[in-house]
């Protein structure tokens, strides 16, 4: 029960929340410039949305991660 109290508690460590925020919007512009780059040259639109798909769930999985150390800071 104490378990479930403190997951329901709403502590929230906002300094981990604006890094989780930036890694994820600047893998996903990065991710979106190298697909768009190389669907572009590759003139191959399939190519593109592949490679934008993979990049996002590599963003999500990484800046989502609970197991990333940064992460898993006491909140004060």
């Amino acid at each position: 029960m104490e378990t479930i109290q403190r997951w329901i508690d709403g502590k929230i460590d906002f300094q981990s929340q604006r890094l989780a925020d930036r890694i994820m919007q600047e893998g996903l512009v990065a991710g979106a410039t190298v697909a768009f780059l190389l669907g572009y040259f590759t003139q191959n639109m399939q190519l593109c949305m592949v490679i934008f798909g993979f990049a996002t769930l590599l963003v999500a999985l990484v800046s989502f991660s609970p197991t990333i150390q940064p992460f898993i800071r006491p909140v004060s």
